[in-house]
């Protein structure tokens, strides 16, 4: 995996050594926007997830697996879908829900549970087969969320479909 997106320039660079092609930057980022490629700027610092973000893998969003892979620690985590993409005013995505808590497994049981109040979670949980992941966070959770939260709605153009309340 990647720890860091290459800038047009980089991608310039790498071409001329690999074909001996001599382009510019622009054109590098011109060719890029055709393919629908998000500029060097959003590459590097908004996209979502940003590129060297350390999440958990991917676990099944149910009781069983929430119990044996969830930690009792603080930290911030996304729920996906396997199977749907969502479409967003900017593209497409399988993410859904973005939180924070003190203790990520308690939130997630909360979310499957008859408490939980994010009706909109329970239809996504009960129309299709969805994951979690997650990344500890000792200090500032809540600051990662929202910074998740702004970069997620600087690719895709708004916020994810069953976050309600901004963090």
């Amino acid at each position: 995996m990647l720890k860091k997106a290459y800038s047009d320039e980089e991608i310039a660079k790498k071409i001329k050594a690999i074909s001996g092609i001599d382009i510019s930057r622009r054109t590098v980022g011109h060719c890029l926007k055709e393919l629908g490629v998000v500029n060097s700027y959003r590459r590097i610092k908004t996209y979502y997830p940003p590129i060297n973000f350390d999440y958990s893998r991917f676990f099944s969003f149910n009781d069983q697996s929430i119990k044996r892979n969830a930690p009792k620690k603080p930290g911030v985590y996304e729920l996906s879908t396997t199977d749907l993409e969502i479409v967003y005013l900017e593209g497409r995505s399988k993410v859904f829900y973005l939180g924070s808590t003190k203790n990520i497994k308690k939130r997630l049981l909360q979310h499957l549970g008859f408490s939980g109040r994010n009706g909109g979670i329970k239809n996504f949980f009960k129309g299709h087969s969805c994951l979690f992941r997650y990344k500890l966070c000792s200090e500032d959770w809540n600051k990662t969320e929202k910074e998740l939260y702004n970069n997620f709605i600087m690719t895709f153009g708004e916020a994810p479909k069953c976050n309600a309340i901004k963090p």
